[in-house]
C-alpha cells in the first residue's frame, strides 16, 4: 500500500505546488519548532522566506524599511 506522502506529493499529476518565486514572506513565530515546519512547508513554493521569533522584532524590520508581501503571524 502506498503511503500518503508517495499518493499526494510525489505525483506530480495530483500535488504540484505553484512556483511563487520572489515573494518576500516574513514568518514570526516564537516557538523554533514551528518555524522550522514553515519553513519546511513553504520553502516548496520557492519563497523569499525571513523570520523572526516576536512580534516586536517583526515591526522593527517593517520600520525599518522591509517589504514583505505577507506576514504570517
Amino acid at each position: 500500500m502506498q503511503s500518503l506522502k508517495t499518493l499526494l506529493i510525489d505525483n506530480p499529476k495530483i500535488f504540484n505546488p505553484f512556483d511563487a518565486s520572489g515573494q518576500r514572506v516574513l514568518v514570526v513565530d516564537d516557538n523554533q519548532v514551528n518555524l522550522k515546519v514553515a519553513e519546511h512547508f513553504l520553502e516548496q513554493y520557492k519563497l523569499d522566506l525571513s523570520f523572526c521569533t516576536s512580534g516586536k522584532e517583526c515591526l522593527e524590520k517593517v520600520n525599518q524599511g522591509e517589504k514583505y508581501d505577507l506576514i504570517l503571524l
